[in-house]
């Protein structure tokens, strides 16, 4: 979790073309976007991002969806 960070909403599922379910930006050519993206990796593999899910970006936290 991020120190001061607020999940403020989230979009309803199925609204979008991509089957993303997240999304981060990056500036073009930064150097950690290989490490962010082994790091998600190794978290989708290990099951801790669907943990990570299921406790802060599921129904049942009460964030409101974006409409």
């Amino acid at each position: 979790m991020v120190e001061n960070g607020a999940l403020l909403g989230q979009f309803p599922p199925g609204q979008s073309e991509s089957p993303d379910q997240f999304g981060l930006l990056m500036e073009e050519g930064n150097a950690l976007k290989e490490c962010v993206n082994a790091a998600i990796t190794e978290l989708t593999e290990s099951g801790e991002l669907a943990a990570i899910e299921t406790q802060w970006l599921s129904e049942a936290t009460g964030v409101p969806v974006i409409e």
